[in-house]
């Protein structure tokens, strides 16, 4: 039992720790964040149902369970009462900031890690904090 009980309390620290790299954003009953389209059908001539939309925090409007990735490396999915954000880019940990740059390569979503005093060499991190998949 008393491994069940560790086992069931390191998973709940992994978890908490790998969701400290996402973020929910409400939209239910937020006429700013939910928008509400009625279109006319060409064809029959008759209305269809409502259409949702949610509004990013970036004022780009998405269509509810759709997903995109952001300017800043966060993958980020509409439902109808939430946007929930979470970044695909891994973070390297534990650097050498005094002898490394470091820098979010925003077209890859990865981190690059280059030598201060010889900027044609990269390094490679030893640790990384994110998701590894993207999509």
């Amino acid at each position: 039992m008393k491994c069940f009980l560790g086992f069931c309390l390191s998973c709940s620290l992994f978890i908490s720790w790998c969701q400290a790299q996402c973020y929910i954003v409400a939209t239910k009953g937020t006429s700013e964040a939910v928008r509400k389209i009625r279109r006319k059908n060409p064809i029959l001539g008759t209305w269809t149902e409502w259409h949702r939309e949610c509004k990013a925090l970036d004022g780009v409007m998405h269509p509810f369970r759709s997903e995109w990735i952001t300017k800043n490396c966060y993958k980020c999915q509409c439902n109808e009462d939430r946007i929930q954000c979470c970044n695909v880019a891994v973070k390297p940990i534990d650097i050498d900031e005094e002898n490394c740059l470091i820098f979010l390569n925003r077209a890859t979503c990865t981190y690059e890690i280059w030598n201060k005093e010889d900027p044609t060499k990269s390094v490679w991190p030893i640790l990384g904090l994110g998701s590894l998949n993207p999509s």
